[in-house]
């Protein structure tokens, strides 16, 4: 809930369970029925900063700054010949203290055309990543030494040119045969 909440309420005095930030302490005094009360200032979630009369268990100077937990309702006045709304309530002090805020949704981002990563390359440099750890995992390539590593991440990254490309590769497994669609195995040849 927020002020905006508050302030639609139909009934007078009725109130509603809003959390906000308490941005301002005003001081405190006591009503003609003799209770006590402090003056406030809150921030809702929605930013909206209202003034506002505070009863029961009263916040202090401490509780600025913090987000906590509200009964808040409006009512009529009349003071010196001007009329208005104001808003009162209670601290509810048994609810846990600083919550967070809600979050609001980040902006969604676009990138433009010619931000566009070329998906080509990527694929590229992550089949070569592919390539190269087999090959150091098999032992046809060696990377014992820093620059070993920073070799193939330059050769990676495509800042290091092959001869060829992958796609050279890519055309020379495409014309290999096509294996037999019913190869005669017998149990003896299957690893597994």
């Amino acid at each position: 809930m927020n002020w905006k909440t508050v302030a639609a309420l139909p009934i007078e005095n009725e109130k509603v369970v809003m959390f906000g930030t308490l941005t301002e302490y005003k001081g405190g005094g006591v009503n003609p029925n003799n209770k006590p009360f402090v003056k406030v200032s809150i921030t809702d979630d929605t930013g909206v900063t209202k003034n506002c009369k505070l009863y029961g268990t009263l916040p202090t100077v401490t509780d600025v700054k913090k987000r906590l937990q509200f009964s808040i309702g409006w009512y009529n006045y009349t003071y010196n010949g001007k009329s208005g709304r104001a808003f009162s309530g209670f601290w509810n002090d048994k609810v846990v203290v600083n919550q967070s805020a809600p979050q609001a949704k980040p902006e969604p981002t676009y990138q433009k055309a010619e931000d566009n990563p070329d998906c080509d390359k990527n694929a590229e440099g992550k089949v070569l990543h592919g390539i190269i750890c087999s090959a150091i995992r098999s032992g046809q390539m060696e990377c014992k030494t820093l620059n070993d590593v920073r070799s193939y991440l330059e050769l990676i990254m495509g800042r290091i040119e092959l001869p060829g490309s992958i796609k050279d590769v890519v055309k020379q497994v495409e014309s290999y045969p096509e294996p037999d669609e019913n190869p005669n195995l017998d149990d003896q040849s299957v690893p597994f």
